[in-house]
């Protein structure tokens, strides 16, 4: 377990230390070992601020750089589509599957209908791979 302060013991512990070295009165011992104690809960704090701090770095909002979050839902939904059909396959579960919060993937594409319509997109417009197939005189094609 990790080692934590004790405020009232601190605190004890200079007052006694501060009355058994010097002449000062009760009174001023007891207000100094109570400023010495907040001063020792103070940097106690400060210690697990920084202890938290340094086990967990990750900063809070969106990582720095490009972010292939988008491709990656459409991906996990292209094979949970594939795999389970339109009907069986929910938006939780293409969420799990990609990493991300069910939100994010409404974010992005709207209902799940909308989802199905860009994962069966094709990237690239037909025409512009048909249309020179088309104008290839058959006897050269093979």
């Amino acid at each position: 377990m990790d080692q934590q302060c004790d405020a009232r013991q601190l605190r004890a512990g200079s007052m006694r230390q501060v009355g058994a070295n010097t002449d000062l009165t009760a009174t001023a011992a007891r207000d100094i070992a109570i400023v010495v104690g907040f001063a020792v809960v103070a940097l106690c704090l400060a210690a697990a601020t920084l202890r938290r701090r340094s086990v967990s770095q990750k900063r809070p909002g969106r990582p720095p750089g490009p972010s292939d979050t988008r491709d990656r839902i459409l991906a996990s939904a292209r094979e949970l589509f594939a795999r389970n059909g339109i009907d069986k396959t929910s938006i939780r579960a293409i969420a799990s599957a990609a990493g991300v919060d069910a939100a994010l993937v409404h974010h992005y594409f709207g209902t799940k209908q909308q989802l199905f319509v860009a994962a069966v997109r094709i990237p690239i417009d037909p025409m512009l791979v048909i249309g020179p197939l088309r104008e290839t005189p058959s006897t050269s094609s093979g």
